[in-house]
Protein backbone atom coordinates (compact mmCIF):
# COMPACT_ATOMS: atom_id res chain seq x y z
CA UNK A 1 0.00 0.00 0.00
CA UNK A 2 1.97 3.44 -1.19
CA UNK A 3 -0.06 6.65 -0.63
CA UNK A 4 0.30 9.77 -2.89
CA UNK A 5 -1.08 12.87 -0.73
CA UNK A 6 -1.81 15.42 -3.08
CA UNK A 7 -4.86 13.57 -4.91
CA UNK A 8 -5.09 11.46 -1.57
CA UNK A 9 -4.63 7.95 -3.69
CA UNK A 10 -3.69 4.63 -2.51
CA UNK A 11 -1.68 2.52 -5.03
CA UNK A 12 -1.56 -1.16 -4.89
CA UNK A 13 1.61 -3.34 -5.35
CA UNK A 14 -0.03 -7.36 -5.16
CA UNK A 15 2.28 -9.91 -5.60
CA UNK A 16 3.61 -13.33 -5.04
CA UNK A 17 7.22 -14.03 -4.29
CA UNK A 18 6.58 -17.55 -2.76
CA UNK A 19 5.07 -20.20 -4.90
CA UNK A 20 7.79 -21.57 -6.43
CA UNK A 21 7.46 -19.97 -9.31
CA UNK A 22 9.13 -16.43 -11.34
CA UNK A 23 8.00 -13.93 -8.76
CA UNK A 24 5.12 -11.37 -10.36
CA UNK A 25 2.57 -8.81 -9.34
CA UNK A 26 0.45 -5.89 -10.46
CA UNK A 27 -0.07 -2.10 -9.55
CA UNK A 28 -3.70 -1.21 -9.08
CA UNK A 29 -4.14 2.83 -9.28
CA UNK A 30 -0.75 4.13 -10.16
CA UNK A 31 -0.36 7.84 -10.10
CA UNK A 32 2.30 9.32 -12.62
CA UNK A 33 4.08 11.71 -10.29
CA UNK A 34 5.04 8.22 -7.81
CA UNK A 35 6.30 6.29 -10.51
CA UNK A 36 9.92 6.35 -9.54
CA UNK A 37 8.64 5.96 -5.34
CA UNK A 38 6.36 1.95 -7.02
CA UNK A 39 9.36 1.14 -9.47
CA UNK A 40 11.93 1.26 -6.55
CA UNK A 41 8.85 -0.47 -4.14
CA UNK A 42 8.81 -3.33 -7.10
CA UNK A 43 12.82 -3.64 -7.37
CA UNK A 44 12.51 -4.13 -3.30
CA UNK A 45 9.95 -6.56 -3.44
CA UNK A 46 11.72 -8.58 -6.44
CA UNK A 47 8.69 -9.11 -8.86
CA UNK A 48 7.99 -8.55 -12.58
CA UNK A 49 4.82 -6.62 -12.38
CA UNK A 50 3.05 -7.96 -15.39
CA UNK A 51 -0.28 -5.23 -15.76
CA UNK A 52 -0.75 -1.72 -14.73
CA UNK A 53 -4.43 -1.79 -13.49
CA UNK A 54 -6.41 1.17 -13.05
CA UNK A 55 -10.71 0.79 -11.20
CA UNK A 56 -11.33 3.61 -13.69
CA UNK A 57 -10.52 6.79 -15.63
CA UNK A 58 -9.59 9.10 -12.82
CA UNK A 59 -10.66 12.46 -12.10
CA UNK A 60 -8.30 13.94 -9.95
CA UNK A 61 -4.73 12.60 -10.76
CA UNK A 62 -2.92 11.26 -14.02
CA UNK A 63 -2.55 7.86 -13.93
CA UNK A 64 1.44 6.41 -14.28
CA UNK A 65 0.53 3.25 -16.41
CA UNK A 66 1.97 5.47 -19.40
CA UNK A 67 4.97 5.94 -17.06
CA UNK A 68 5.28 2.68 -16.06
CA UNK A 69 5.34 0.93 -19.24
CA UNK A 70 8.90 3.31 -20.01
CA UNK A 71 10.32 2.78 -16.54
CA UNK A 72 10.14 -0.64 -15.80
CA UNK A 73 12.46 -3.50 -17.64
CA UNK A 74 9.25 -5.33 -18.27
CA UNK A 75 6.45 -3.09 -19.44
CA UNK A 76 3.38 -4.06 -18.01
CA UNK A 77 -0.17 -4.53 -19.96
CA UNK A 78 -1.99 -1.65 -18.96
CA UNK A 79 -5.41 -2.79 -17.58
CA UNK A 80 -9.38 -0.67 -17.56
CA UNK A 81 -12.39 -2.00 -17.72
CA UNK A 82 -14.37 -2.71 -20.93
CA UNK A 83 -16.48 0.11 -20.29
CA UNK A 84 -14.31 2.31 -19.33
CA UNK A 85 -13.52 4.28 -22.33
CA UNK A 86 -10.19 4.47 -22.33
CA UNK A 87 -7.06 3.23 -24.26
CA UNK A 88 -5.61 0.46 -22.45
CA UNK A 89 -3.34 -3.16 -23.43
CA UNK A 90 -6.27 -4.67 -21.72
CA UNK A 91 -10.07 -4.13 -21.47
CA UNK A 92 -11.38 -6.55 -18.95
CA UNK A 93 -15.36 -7.29 -19.42
CA UNK A 94 -16.76 -8.16 -15.49
CA UNK A 95 -15.48 -11.61 -14.66
CA UNK A 96 -12.55 -11.11 -16.03
CA UNK A 97 -9.26 -13.20 -13.91
CA UNK A 98 -5.55 -12.06 -13.72
CA UNK A 99 -3.74 -14.84 -11.64
CA UNK A 100 -0.70 -13.76 -10.51
CA UNK A 101 1.16 -16.76 -8.96
CA UNK A 102 -0.96 -18.31 -5.95
CA UNK A 103 -3.29 -14.91 -5.95
CA UNK A 104 -6.11 -14.34 -8.09
CA UNK A 105 -8.02 -11.35 -8.88
CA UNK A 106 -11.30 -10.93 -10.18
CA UNK A 107 -12.73 -7.93 -12.34
CA UNK A 108 -16.43 -7.18 -10.66
CA UNK A 109 -18.38 -4.45 -12.53
CA UNK A 110 -19.25 -1.53 -9.85
CA UNK A 111 -20.53 1.19 -12.07
CA UNK A 112 -22.06 4.16 -10.87
CA UNK A 113 -19.31 6.95 -9.94
CA UNK A 114 -18.12 6.83 -13.21
CA UNK A 115 -19.53 4.73 -16.32
CA UNK A 116 -16.46 2.36 -16.11
CA UNK A 117 -15.59 1.69 -12.56
CA UNK A 118 -14.19 -2.05 -11.52
CA UNK A 119 -13.33 -3.36 -8.42
CA UNK A 120 -11.05 -6.25 -7.77
CA UNK A 121 -11.95 -9.31 -6.12
CA UNK A 122 -8.59 -10.83 -4.37
CA UNK A 123 -8.22 -14.38 -3.42
CA UNK A 124 -5.28 -16.75 -2.34
CA UNK A 125 -5.26 -19.84 -3.87
CA UNK A 126 -3.01 -21.58 -1.16
CA UNK A 127 -1.75 -24.80 -2.84
CA UNK A 128 -0.16 -23.06 -5.42
CA UNK A 129 -2.85 -24.24 -8.19
CA UNK A 130 -3.25 -22.72 -11.86
CA UNK A 131 -0.10 -20.93 -11.30
CA UNK A 132 0.23 -19.03 -14.96
CA UNK A 133 3.80 -17.33 -15.88
CA UNK A 134 3.92 -13.69 -15.58
CA UNK A 135 0.53 -13.16 -14.64
CA UNK A 136 -1.34 -14.24 -17.60
CA UNK A 137 -4.99 -13.43 -17.82
CA UNK A 138 -7.79 -16.11 -17.91
CA UNK A 139 -11.27 -15.03 -18.64
CA UNK A 140 -12.73 -18.55 -17.90
CA UNK A 141 -11.06 -19.53 -14.90
CA UNK A 142 -13.25 -20.07 -12.30
CA UNK A 143 -12.91 -18.03 -8.40
CA UNK A 144 -10.52 -19.79 -6.38
CA UNK A 145 -11.63 -19.14 -2.97
CA UNK A 146 -13.26 -16.62 -1.34
CA UNK A 147 -11.90 -13.17 -1.72
CA UNK A 148 -9.63 -12.29 1.59
CA UNK A 149 -9.74 -8.56 0.23
CA UNK A 150 -11.43 -6.44 -2.69
CA UNK A 151 -10.26 -3.40 -4.24
CA UNK A 152 -12.86 -0.40 -4.72
CA UNK A 153 -10.99 1.81 -6.32
CA UNK A 154 -13.95 5.32 -5.62
CA UNK A 155 -16.62 3.04 -5.66
CA UNK A 156 -16.93 2.21 -2.18
CA UNK A 157 -14.70 4.21 0.32
CA UNK A 158 -14.40 3.87 4.14
CA UNK A 159 -17.11 5.47 5.61
CA UNK A 160 -18.52 6.96 2.34
CA UNK A 161 -18.09 6.68 -1.89
CA UNK A 162 -17.13 8.35 -4.99
CA UNK A 163 -19.16 10.67 -6.06
CA UNK A 164 -21.83 10.64 -9.12
CA UNK A 165 -21.91 13.31 -10.93
CA UNK A 166 -19.91 13.46 -13.68
CA UNK A 167 -18.27 11.08 -15.97
CA UNK A 168 -21.12 8.83 -16.72
CA UNK A 169 -21.71 8.48 -12.99
CA UNK A 170 -25.69 7.47 -11.60
CA UNK A 171 -26.00 6.91 -7.90
CA UNK A 172 -29.31 4.78 -8.26
CA UNK A 173 -26.33 2.44 -10.44
CA UNK A 174 -23.66 3.04 -8.05
CA UNK A 175 -26.10 1.92 -4.78
CA UNK A 176 -27.23 -1.16 -7.03
CA UNK A 177 -23.49 -1.92 -7.07
CA UNK A 178 -22.12 -1.33 -4.26
CA UNK A 179 -24.81 -2.86 -2.00
CA UNK A 180 -25.02 -5.60 -4.45
CA UNK A 181 -21.87 -6.86 -5.88
CA UNK A 182 -20.15 -5.59 -2.66
CA UNK A 183 -21.27 -5.46 0.29
CA UNK A 184 -24.26 -7.60 0.37
CA UNK A 185 -22.26 -10.58 -1.73
CA UNK A 186 -19.09 -10.66 -0.19
CA UNK A 187 -18.05 -12.33 3.27
CA UNK A 188 -18.07 -9.74 6.23
CA UNK A 189 -14.38 -10.29 7.05
CA UNK A 190 -13.44 -9.14 3.19
CA UNK A 191 -11.34 -6.61 3.99
CA UNK A 192 -12.16 -3.05 2.01
CA UNK A 193 -9.06 -1.13 0.15
CA UNK A 194 -10.06 2.10 -1.73
CA UNK A 195 -8.38 3.87 -4.03
CA UNK A 196 -8.65 7.39 -1.62
CA UNK A 197 -9.21 7.73 1.27
CA UNK A 198 -8.89 12.06 3.38
CA UNK A 199 -8.73 11.01 6.85
CA UNK A 200 -5.98 8.93 7.48
CA UNK A 201 -7.81 5.37 6.95
CA UNK A 202 -5.90 2.17 5.64
CA UNK A 203 -8.39 -0.06 5.31
CA UNK A 204 -12.26 -1.03 6.46
CA UNK A 205 -13.97 -4.77 5.95
CA UNK A 206 -17.11 -4.96 4.38
CA UNK A 207 -18.77 -5.66 7.79
CA UNK A 208 -17.84 -2.88 8.95
CA UNK A 209 -18.99 -0.76 5.85
CA UNK A 210 -22.64 -2.21 6.33
CA UNK A 211 -22.48 -1.42 9.87
CA UNK A 212 -20.97 2.27 9.94
CA UNK A 213 -20.99 3.34 6.27
CA UNK A 214 -22.55 7.07 6.53
CA UNK A 215 -23.78 6.41 2.87
CA UNK A 216 -24.30 3.08 1.89
CA UNK A 217 -25.10 1.26 5.39
CA UNK A 218 -27.49 -1.47 5.83
CA UNK A 219 -30.83 0.30 6.34
CA UNK A 220 -30.51 2.84 4.10
CA UNK A 221 -32.50 2.84 0.63
CA UNK A 222 -32.10 3.36 -2.69
CA UNK A 223 -34.14 6.38 -2.40
CA UNK A 224 -32.74 8.05 0.23
CA UNK A 225 -29.02 7.61 -1.09
CA UNK A 226 -29.96 8.81 -4.71
CA UNK A 227 -31.67 12.09 -2.55
CA UNK A 228 -28.27 12.12 -0.38
CA UNK A 229 -26.25 12.30 -3.50
CA UNK A 230 -27.85 14.63 -5.17
CA UNK A 231 -27.74 17.12 -2.18
CA UNK A 232 -23.63 17.32 -2.31
CA UNK A 233 -23.15 19.86 -4.86
CA UNK A 234 -19.38 19.20 -4.74
CA UNK A 235 -17.09 21.21 -6.44
CA UNK A 236 -15.29 19.85 -9.63
CA UNK A 237 -12.10 18.09 -9.09
CA UNK A 238 -9.05 20.59 -9.68
CA UNK A 239 -7.75 18.77 -11.91
CA UNK A 240 -10.21 16.87 -14.18
CA UNK A 241 -9.80 19.22 -17.08
CA UNK A 242 -5.92 17.69 -17.82
CA UNK A 243 -6.63 14.15 -15.76
CA UNK A 244 -9.49 12.78 -17.25
CA UNK A 245 -8.43 12.96 -21.43
CA UNK A 246 -4.44 12.39 -20.16
CA UNK A 247 -6.02 9.15 -18.65
CA UNK A 248 -8.23 8.40 -21.43
CA UNK A 249 -4.55 7.66 -23.09
CA UNK A 250 -3.56 5.56 -20.29
CA UNK A 251 -1.54 8.58 -18.89
CA UNK A 252 0.16 9.80 -21.87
Amino acid sequence: MLFERDSSTYTYLVGDTGGGGPPTGVLIDPVDVTVERDAAAVAAAGVTVSHAINTHVHADHVTGTGLLKRTLTSPPLSVLSVTAGGAADVHAPPGWVLRVGRLQLTSVATPGHTAGCQSLLLSVDAEGGGRQEGGKADATASPAADPVAVFTGDALLIGGCGRTDFQGGDAATLYRSVRGRLLTALPPATVVLPAHDYHGHRASTVGAERAGNARLRDGISEAAFVELMAALRLPMPRRIDDAVPANLRCGD
